[in-house]
């Protein structure tokens, strides 16, 4: 098998998000051509042996999974990593791939919720040319105005600038070469972001060095989105999750993968019994996201204040 076909994703993942990681494995496989080889390198740093043996059910001889305790890696920044609501630690490990897989020169990251509908390989094989990151800019920011607001007037960069982090074809080379988990604990001990975590950090570091990637390649799964889209890539964000709500756009892709894994019947009875006070909780997350985002639009009002674009590794002139 040739070099060039084997293509290196990587996905972080924790016990509660095991059986969506196997609904876009799955879904990766199944568009996978025969002429490539995949192996998923999955990294966590709680994950019980039952979802291991789960999860490697999946495998095959062209679809190889392997397992990464980060555990070791991220001791270092554990205590400084800023989390909040249902964010888990488990959003950094994107920054511990080029230091744990020196071999690799480029990589492909992905967040557990998406679901393919076509051959990864496509995306894979794009020309970064001398991009840090090549990724999708991101629909929430776009199209609701007042993330548009935060993008613009506190981050310091412009909406169609803002690119989502669950989907990231990586330059692993030259993040070695510029030390980018270095970057980021330097970052963290100036600026702490408490709407989007780890990717507003992903945003301000690789803010100048992104090659934008078409839509198709992570389609949000807006309301009505799957009567205007037909995208390569699906993206359950947010509140758009096919195994908590009905009437979700793309659910039906969702559920033709997930009828394949080992946890059908777990993802099915998750949604039969996501009730009222689950949904009251995601209803009072998005209002405290929204408060959060608020607040932070009005620190960037105060005189003099100064946006963290300017840490940006291109600015800081590294």
């Amino acid at each position: 098998m040739s070099i060039k076909n084997t293509i290196p994703l990587f996905f972080a993942v924790d016990d509660s998000y095991a059986p969506y990681l196997s609904v876009s494995l799955t879904s990766i496989k199944e568009n996978t051509s025969p002429d490539s080889h995949i192996t998923a390198h999955i990294l966590y740093s709680s994950l019980t042996k039952t979802n291991i043996e789960k999860l490697s059910t999946i495998a095959d001889k062209s679809f190889e999974i392997k397992f990464f305790d980060v555990n070791v890696h991220i001791k270092k920044i554990k205590n400084s990593l800023h989390t909040r609501d249902y964010y888990s630690s488990a959003t950094y490990y994107r920054f511990l791939i080029p230091h744990m897989f020196p071999k690799l020169d480029k990589g492909l990251y992905l967040d557990c919720d998406v679901v393919l509908r076509n051959n990864i390989e496509a995306l894979y094989n794009t020309d970064l040319e001398d991009f840090l990151v090549g990724a999708v800019t991101d629909e929430v920011v776009t199209d609701i105005p007042l993330f548009s607001s935060y993008s613009e007037e506190f981050l310091g960069i412009s909406p169609k600038n803002y690119f989502n982090a669950g989907v990231m074809l990586l330059n692993l080379k030259k993040m070695r070469q510029l030390n980018i988990l270095e970057a980021l604990e330097s970052l963290m001990s100036k600026c702490c972001f408490p709407v989007a975590q780890d990717q507003d950090y992903l945003n301000i570091l690789c803010g100048f060095d992104v090659k934008y990637l078409p839509l198709e390649w992570n389609k949000t799964a807006f309301d009505g989105s799957d009567k205007l889209y037909s995208p390569n890539l699906i993206h359950f964000k947010l509140n758009f999750k096919p195994w908590h709500y009905d009437n979700i756009a793309f659910e039906n892709i969702f559920w033709r993968y997930a009828k394949k894994t080992p946890y059908f019947e777990d993802l099915k009875n998750e949604q039969l019994l996501y009730g009222f006070e689950e949904k009251e909780r995601d209803r009072k997350g998005y209002e405290h996201l929204i408060s959060l985002a608020q607040r932070e639009i009005k620190k960037a009002s105060m005189p003099g204040y100064n946006p963290p674009i300017k840490y940006s590794l291109k600015r800081m002139g590294i």
